[in-house]
């Protein structure tokens, strides 16, 4: 188990293995949201810009900076590892935010936000997550 794996167990509460952020789902709601976040397929992804932009919500192309609270455009934000990869961190959209590019100059590979971070991550996807599974709920209605 890596460092990021033993801090998101931490975050979560519990020892349970899989996709336990998602255990309060019946299974095929969890089904349904496995097929639109393949975890495993991000951890592999050497692109983790496109994941953090796919997993992020804007305002009309506008993204909030996940430290300085500003809004930019996409071409002014950077994809960042809260776990810094050099520090074991990897391409999960649970461990990369948005920030702008000042505010990740400014980071580096700092930790000392790293489980603040972590959290906020957590919380914004498991909204995503319910967003996304309402949206999926509502199509199936209107059949």
């Amino acid at each position: 188990m890596g460092f990021f794996d033993g801090l998101a167990r931490g975050l979560s509460g519990g020892s349970h293995q899989g996709n336990s952020h998602r255990k309060n789902y019946r299974d095929s709601e969890r089904e349904i949201l496995d097929l639109s976040h393949d975890e495993d397929d991000e951890i592999l992804s050497n692109d983790y810009r496109d994941i953090v932009f796919e997993n992020s919500s804007s305002n009309n192309g506008w993204f909030k900076c996940s430290k300085c609270g500003k809004n930019f455009r996409r071409s002014d934000m950077d994809a960042d590892h809260i776990v810094p990869k050099s520090k074991g961190g990897s391409n999960s959209r649970y461990n990369l935010q948005l920030i702008c590019k000042h505010c990740n100059r400014s980071k580096r590979d700092d930790t000392s936000e790293t489980a603040k971070d972590l959290e906020k991550r957590y919380r914004e996807i498991k909204r995503q997550d319910k967003e996304d599974l309402e949206f999926l709920k509502s199509l199936k209605n209107r059949r």
